[in-house]
């Protein structure tokens, strides 16, 4: 009996600490789990690329001439693609779509900024014939005079960008189109960064 009750202690010993060692293990595995980031979250940390999709589905890229003699028009392409798998109706304002019709570049002189001298266009609320559709994968494009509306006629090396709306507006079908101006808000349309050196 003596020696049972020996041997009954003993396996109810190691089933103690084999217990004990498992919660040990688990605890260790917890703070492992916790100091470690998971995967998803390292890449939602890093900083966006220039190839990656905008929000709006939309990019836009300009071409000009890489200098220009002093008093010669500086005439840039504007070219807005469309990134997305569906055909995109994009409203026209504020944008080379429809002219210039605001400031709506940002242009720098040497690192100083210009001043717009343009045309301020009057709003009120959209119509379907301000929108322009962009099918998918597609692009539409229009060129501006930009000496018409900011200071060229110094040397120097300027920087020009196009400015994402303000006021805009993008629809998926005519029946989505904006009637009031209250339906208008920003539109993310990231753009490259060109320069152009004015030559005396």
């Amino acid at each position: 009996m003596r020696n049972r009750s020996i041997y009954t202690l003993i396996i109810i010993g190691l089933l103690l600490l084999a217990v004990s060692c498992q919660a040990k293990t688990a605890e260790e595995e917890s703070v492992i789990q916790e100091e470690t980031p998971p995967a998803a979250a390292t890449m939602t940390a890093q900083p966006p690329t220039d190839n990656q999709p905008s929000s709006s589905g939309l990019r836009a890229t300009l071409e000009a001439p890489s200098s220009l003699p002093q008093g010669e028009p500086l005439k840039v392409r504007f070219t807005l693609a469309n990134e997305s798998e569906s055909d995109l109706y994009v409203l026209n304002w504020f944008t080379p779509l429809e002219g210039l019709g605001g400031d709506i570049f940002r242009v720098t002189r040497d690192g100083q900024r210009i001043r717009y001298q343009g045309p301020q266009a009057s709003r009120g609320d959209p119509t379907p014939e301000a929108y322009t559709l962009i099918k998918a994968g597609g692009t539409v494009s229009a060129e501006v005079d930009l000496s018409l509306a900011y200071d060229f006629s110094r040397p120097g090396n300027y920087t020009i960008e196009f400015i994402s709306p303000r006021l805009s507006h993008i629809a998926h079908t005519e029946a989505e189109m904006a009637r009031t101006a209250a339906e208008l808000g920003p539109v993310d349309i990231p753009s490259n960064q060109i320069t152009v050196a004015i030559e005396a």
